[in-house]
């Protein structure tokens, strides 16, 4: 008897758990996220409904991340005009979060990942954690798309595109 055959069929129904884990978050409406910017005043996601927001989840140790933020600072300027929101959700330390925000500003809020969930990131179909981290959420709050990786500004402006 094949000792393989089971590990290789609990393998696949592993990979075929995660991918449902990842794609499940698509068209349910968001979880309204309490949060709180850098300067300590308390929001929510719902703040920007009426907007098409990309939250970004980012840490300042991810090179990726940092690549990232110029980036979609200058698309989220771009696309203003047509409702579009930036919404980066900082996964670090509050203050290491802070320093990095205040040596390399954007234009868009920088919101602290300093209350429950303590990874708010899961709670948008990420349950590895992977960084950076963008959720697509829709006018109405629904959730509209999500993307682990970053992109140049070609590649933001073309996934972007169908939803504006």
């Amino acid at each position: 008897m094949n000792q393989r055959g089971p590990l290789i069929v609990l393998a696949v129904a592993a990979l075929g758990l995660g991918l449902l884990w990842h794609h499940r978050a698509a068209g349910t409406m968001r979880p309204d996220l309490y949060l709180h910017d850098l300067d300590g005043n308390s929001h929510r996601l719902s703040e920007f409904d009426g907007k098409l927001v990309l939250v970004n989840f980012w840490a300042p140790w991810c090179p990726v991340c940092r690549d990232d933020m110029p980036v979609l600072d200058k698309v989220r300027d771009h696309f203003a005009d047509q409702g579009f929101e930036v919404v980066g959700i900082g996964i670090d330390d509050p203050e290491l979060i802070r320093k990095y925000a205040a040596d390399h500003p954007v234009h868009y809020p920088l919101m602290l990942n300093d209350g429950p969930p303590s990874h708010p990131e899961r709670t948008y179909g990420n349950p590895r954690g992977v960084l950076p981290y963008s959720v697509l959420i829709g006018r109405n709050g629904k959730i509209l798309a999500v993307y682990a990786g970053g992109y140049n500004e070609a590649g933001w402006n073309d996934w972007l595109a169908p939803y504006l």
